[in-house]
């Protein structure tokens, strides 16, 4: 099984390596960035659907 898996293993390896540089894996930001990122965009779609049910209260 392993061995079926081998050619394509080997491809993506000269892939990456060949086009790893012009990607700018380097450039992008950590994990941790985006995790909070996510974090604070879920919270403020959280309080602007509060802030809306409240307003249609008010109305």
């Amino acid at each position: 099984m392993n061995d079926k898996w081998n050619g394509l293993a080997d491809f993506l390896a000269r892939m990456i390596e060949k086009y790893g540089n012009g990607l700018g894996i380097d450039d992008l930001p950590t994990p941790e960035v985006w995790y909070f990122y996510d974090k604070r965009t879920e919270t403020l779609q959280r309080y602007a659907c509060l802030l809306s049910q409240c307003e249609r209260t008010i109305d």
